[in-house]
């Protein structure tokens, strides 16, 4: 359900480590004197986790991590499921930075950008790219950016809402055969700074400091549903045609570039008119009807599924996982899913 994050907190460099590489740099005057506190960076030359912050105080503040299931699974093909699996991995985040550095007292998370996503086998994303091609997130006067059969993305300020065929996105990476495997619809929701806020902070002024995993599939459900026109119950499977507007929402559900070619010959005011009904009307013109509520239930996310077999645990994660698991309890005999990857 969480994948990639981006926080600020406050940790001490204090010693190096093989796995880690520390970068210092700083600007100085013709007379060697510094201009600024100079900039300190450190990276896990396996992982891609990254932090920055000065040189002067040796003090971390920017932290990014690019995928917190590879914490816990050694990559990011699986998912994460259930809050201990999300607690678990931001366990192993700070024993992996504890190999460098040090937290203030009292340092706390303070998120920035949390992406959160879902691998979905009951959507096909050719069922689904008709229905919200035309759609826009609330409040946004962005074009979505369609590559047809592929891939759609929303944009909102600090906001980005992304839907695509992850079977045909693995097959074209060359990670597996398309054509032997079930379609699978991926959606990632990335939440940046006061939008982040908006949505997932529990106290004003104080910013996100927790990752609760209801109430991030709460926000995330939110803004999928934004784009069906609040139509949970399914989509009727006979379109009606009543005029001009729900017959070129009918025409954009099955050939968008039939639907395009007619409106790029109008003026760019109608263009902006046109879309907004049809998007309105495409839920209700759709050849094969999508049932919301069974795609994303409201009291609960959907049961995840993985679409890359999963790998060995690599040696220098290794120790560390099966530390945090076994003290969690969620070792052996008690995380199933978890001694399939520790397995030596």
């Amino acid at each position: 359900m969480i994948d990639t994050i981006h926080f600020l907190s406050a940790w001490k460099v204090t010693r190096d480590h093989p796995d880690w590489e520390i970068r210092e740099n700083k600007v100085v005057t013709a007379t060697g004197e510094p201009v600024d506190e100079g900039s300190l960076l450190v990276r896990h030359r396996k992982l891609k986790i990254r932090a920055k912050g000065s040189l002067t105080s040796r003090k971390l503040t920017f932290f990014s991590v690019p995928s917190l299931s590879q914490l816990l699974f050694g990559q990011n093909g699986v998912p994460l499921n259930g809050q201990p699996d999300i607690d678990a991995a931001l366990e192993v985040l700070d024993r992996l930075f504890a190999q460098v550095a040090e937290p203030e007292n009292g340092a706390k998370r303070r998120y920035k950008r949390v992406d959160m996503s879902l691998n979905l086998v009951n959507a096909p994303f050719e069922r689904i790219e008709p229905v919200i091609q035309r759609a826009a997130l609330p409040g946004s006067r962005l074009a979505v950016r369609h590559y047809v059969g592929e891939s759609l993305t929303f944009y909102r300020n600090q906001t980005e809402l992304q839907i695509y065929n992850k079977t045909k996105k693995a097959g074209a990476d060359g990670l597996l055969d398309p054509t032997k495997h079930e379609q699978v619809t991926r959606m990632e929701l990335r939440l940046h700074n006061d939008d982040l806020d908006r949505e997932l902070a529990r106290s004003p002024g104080k910013g996100v400091q927790e990752l609760d995993i209801m109430d991030c599939y709460r926000v995330f459900r939110k803004h999928v549903m934004s784009l069906t026109d609040g139509n949970q119950e399914g989509i009727r499977v006979v379109p009606e045609i009543t005029g001009i507007d729900s017959y070129l929402a009918y025409v954009s559900t099955r050939d968008a570039g039939l639907f395009d070619a007619y409106v790029s010959t109008k003026s760019s005011d109608w263009q902006r008119q046109l879309k907004r009904k049809v998007a309105k009307l495409a839920p209700a013109m759709a050849e094969v009807p999508v049932n919301w509520d069974l795609v994303l239930p409201e009291g609960h996310p959907p049961a995840q599924t993985q679409i890359i077999v999963p790998g060995s645990m690599p040696g220098y994660l290794r120790p560390i996982v099966e530390e945090v698991l076994s003290s969690r309890g969620m070792g052996r005999g008690a995380h199933l899913l978890h001694d399939r990857h520790l397995e030596r």
